[in-house]
Parts: C-alpha cells; sequence; structure tokens
C-alpha cells in the first residue's frame, strides 16, 4: 500500500499557491521502459508528485550523488569501521568523499533522450512517467537501486552480487582514492546509497522555467559480503529503504548544482533561477 510521506504547498516568490507537491513510497506502478518499450510492473517505487490549477508545463529536475559504503571488521577488534569506495560501478560514480556538496560527484538523473538536440533535463521526460493531465499535474516514478526490468528478487540478487564483488575487489586491491584494505580485515557488509535532491520546475509567464520547491530522499540496500557465506543466503537482495530528509519552497538552485546544470545541459543553465520570494505584508488580526 502506498504511503503519502509529504503533502505541502506550492509557492511562488511572490507568495502565491500554485499547487501541492506530494511524496508517496511503497508504490507499484506500471508504465512503459523508455529504453525498450516493453511494459513492465516495479514495485516498491517512489512517486513525487504536482497537482495544480494555475500553473502550466510542470517538470521534475533531479540531481543525485551516489556512496558504496562496505562495513570491515580488524583483526582483534569488536567493532568495524566504514570505508567508501571512490570509483565507477557502470555508469554511477561513487563519493568517496561525501563531507560536503563541493566533494560529492553530482549528476542529473534524466531519462531524456541525450541524442536529440539539446534535450531538456527533465527526469519525467520519458514515458515511464505517466501523468493524466501534464500540462497542469505531473509525477515522476523512480525506482533506485532496482532495474526494471529484472525486478525479480533472483535477478536482483545477482545484479547485486555482481556489484557487490566489483567493488570489495576495489577496495582490497586499493584503486581508485583508497588504499588497500589489509588482508586481516574482513568486510562482512557493503550498503549502496544514493541521494537525490530533486527540484520541482514551474513555468511563469515572462521569466520562464524556475524551481519553486524540492525535496532531499535517499534509498539504501545493504548487502552481506558474497565472499563470507554462500551467495544465495548472503546476498538477498532486499527491497530499498527509503528516506525523506528536508523539503519545502526554492526559488534557485544552489551554486553547486546550478554549476551541474550548466555543464551537463548548458541550454538549460538559465533554469537555476535568482528569484527571491516577496515579503509579505502582516494579516491583520
Amino acid at each position: 500500500m502506498a504511503v503519502t510521506v509529504i503533502e505541502a504547498r506550492v509557492r511562488l516568490p511572490n507568495g502565491g499557491v500554485v499547487g501541492v507537491a506530494n511524496v508517496q513510497v511503497e508504490v507499484t506502478e506500471t508504465g512503459q521502459d523508455p529504453q525498450t518499450d516493453q511494459i513492465v510492473t516495479v514495485p516498491h517505487v517512489v512517486r513525487l508528485g504536482f497537482s495544480s490549477n494555475s500553473v502550466t508545463r510542470p517538470h521534475w529536475l533531479q540531481f543525485h550523488w551516489n556512496e558504496a559504503i562496505a562495513v570491515a571488521e580488524h583483526a582483534g577488534r569488536s567493532n568495524g569501521i566504514q570505508i567508501r569506495y571512490g570509483g565507477n560501478v557502470g555508469d554511477l560514480h561513487y563519493t568517496s568523499n561525501p563531507s560536503s556538496d563541493e566533494t560529492r560527484i553530482w549528476s542529473i538523473d534524466t531519462l531524456a533522450d541525450s541524442s536529440a538536440s539539446g534535450p531538456p533535463p527533465w527526469y519525467d521526460q520519458a514515458a515511464w512517467n505517466q501523468t493524466t493531465d501534464p500540462l497542469r499535474n505531473r509525477a515522476m516514478l523512480d525506482a533506485p537501486l532496482t532495474d526494471p526490468l529484472n525486478a525479480s528478487r533472483n535477478n536482483q540478487l545477482q545484479l547485486f552480487e555482481a556489484n557487490a564483488r566489483f567493488v570489495i575487489a576495489g577496495l582490497r586491491a586499493g584503486t581508485a582514492s583508497h588504499a588497500p584494505i589489509a588482508a586481516s580485515d574482513a568486510i562482512h557488509s557493503l550498503s549502496f546509497v544514493s541521494h537525490f535532491d530533486t527540484y520541482l520546475v514551474v513555468f511563469e509567464s515572462g521569466r520562464g522555467y524556475r524551481p519553486a520547491w524540492h525535496v532531499e530522499w535517499t534509498a539504501q540496500r545493504t548487502l552481506w559480503n558474497p565472499e563470507r557465506r554462500p551467495a544465495r543466503v548472503a546476498m538477498n537482495a532486499p527491497a530499498a529503504s527509503y528516506g525523506v530528509g528536508r523539503h519545502g519552497n526554492v526559488y534557485h538552485l544552489p551554486t553547486h548544482l546550478n554549476r551541474v546544470l550548466a555543464t551537463e545541459f548548458p541550454a538549460w543553465a538559465f533554469v537555476g533561477g535568482n528569484a527571491r520570494p516577496r515579503r509579505l505584508p502582516p494579516r491583520r488580526r
């Protein structure tokens, strides 16, 4: 059953309410995969929605950064230590130093057709995100750490076991940005964590597209090390667990995300905006 985590009013810089945003988890959705055109059903999806009677052409702009965190046990010690992998797995770049926005490896998460001329950066550009009235209502569906075409438990197990073995091998070899793990250390678990900062972008007459609301959220899977236990016992790939953090009205992108947008989608750098909310007069009692 879907669980609504957030339902919030969306305001423009002049203070006017233009719609309602909501965040739901544990959603089961059926839709068309944008890469294969197959109709697939994916459980345990996150749904970000927006409905309005006054603004048109809303979209979702999503930024993300990723972590692969191993927990290693030192010989003779009872407590494990966390070691972050700083390398690539497929097209994901893992951040080994997440101490600040500037040291995190941010990217735009989009399903847009990159082969098109000047494609927009919107996450909801592809058919997988279904809406009944896309001019005034826009939902985006995300299943991070889940492959829609390989959503069965056995296929997920194989996918995450392969990724875990790759990351653990990199940690032992000391590749990328970290020293090799000592031979006496035993890695007993590995967590894949995806961090998202997602912005609702609306179209304002005379100003174009501007951010109006955002939410920060995470998806995480923690797996046993397949080196220590039989694979089918060790890598019981559970569904991702979701966490929802800060959210609220915004009227521009922070500097580090504006830089990412300008780099990856230079034709859309203006979306970052610089509008500030107008201070409303106090209400008379």
